[in-house]
């Protein structure tokens, strides 16, 4: 009989019991996030990430803590050198970048804290789910994209990520190879062929 417990590896890991059925359907048993459905999980306070966005994002936190912050820190003291700070606009711009860099450093250890990641690595061959690659055809132009389905916080359309929660990826959830699908864009209606789905990390 074949184990179905979460196993974790990783702060906020999880493996989703049965892929299968993570494809954007309300089905029972079933825990919603923001209208797609992942199998076992409680979303409610937590985002969906992959494994590779939680990686970068602690990668992103610990560069900002050992390089931004002291670089900060370092331009704080040598503005502060520079004489009477009441009437020193250098330490005044230091100071607020200081500051800029703080909160950017809290906000991303929030979304680290509120990160759920979600690993499929037992999904059928050939579904759109989340966290895998898809290859895609723009059915009037023929022109093709490849883009990863990932949570909204590591969204990125220039580098190929777009959000589950985005009008594409909605509609790519749960479709399979060759399916076509349309998608409602600023300049028209939009019909897309799914070429490939990959599932490699």
């Amino acid at each position: 009989m074949e184990d179905a417990s979460p196993r974790s590896t990783l702060p906020g890991e999880l493996s989703v019991e049965r892929p299968e059925l993570f494809h954007g359907k309300a089905l029972p048993g079933a825990a919603l996030w923001r209208g797609f459905t992942i199998t076992g999980v409680e979303m409610s306070d937590k985002s969906p990430m992959t494994r590779r966005g939680y990686l970068k994002l602690s990668e992103d936190i610990e560069r900002m803590k050992r390089v931004d912050r002291q670089k900060a820190i370092h331009d704080v003291a040598t503005a502060r050198g520079h004489g009477d700070i009441s009437e020193n606009a250098e330490y005044d711009a230091a100071k607020e970048h200081q500051a800029f860099i703080e909160g950017k450093i809290r906000e991303a250890q929030n979304r680290l804290a509120n990160a759920q990641i979600i690993e499929l690595k037992n999904a059928p061959d050939g579904r759109v789910v989340f966290g895998v690659r898809v290859k895609l055809s723009e059915v009037n132009s023929g022109d093709e994209f490849v883009y990863r389905l990932v949570g909204e916080d590591e969204a990125d359309v220039k580098s190929g990520l777009i959000s589950v929660a985005s009008p594409l990826g909605r509609a790519l959830i749960g479709r399979e190879l060759n399916d076509t699908v349309e998608v409602r864009a600023p300049g028209g209606l939009r019909e897309y062929e799914i070429l490939k789905i990959d599932h490699e990390e």
